[in-house]
């Protein structure tokens, strides 16, 4: 998928916890089992920001200049329920967040 953005982007660091945001949503009691299962399914995911309790949708893109976007599952996979830092492009409107992210790592 190529996307041309519309709105400017800031560059930055985001260090938060990894979710399948299903079952975050959903599901009164964390079940990380269930979350893995769904993020390996194609499922929505996302990072809670630790510093602002904010949560940021993910795409993956990568460091290729001429790379498109990518589903970010499969780039974070083991790492659902973990504290990681995100470096990528965050984007913010209308009160819907997505960081385009490069680099994720465990925290």
């Amino acid at each position: 998928v190529q996307v041309n953005a519309q709105s400017k982007p800031e560059k930055g660091v985001i260090v938060g916890t990894l979710v399948e945001l299903t079952s975050y949503a959903m599901l009164e009691e964390e079940n990380l089992d269930a979350a893995k299962e769904r993020a390996k399914e194609g499922f929505p995911i996302g990072i809670i920001e630790e510093e602002t309790n904010t949560l940021w949708l993910l795409a993956f893109r990568s460091s290729a200049p001429t790379s498109h976007l990518e589903v970010a599952n499969e780039h974070v996979d083991g790492l659902i329920g973990k504290q990681v830092v995100i470096q990528g492009l965050k984007y913010n409107k209308n009160g819907i967040k997505v960081v385009r992210f490069s680099t994720i790592s465990e925290y």
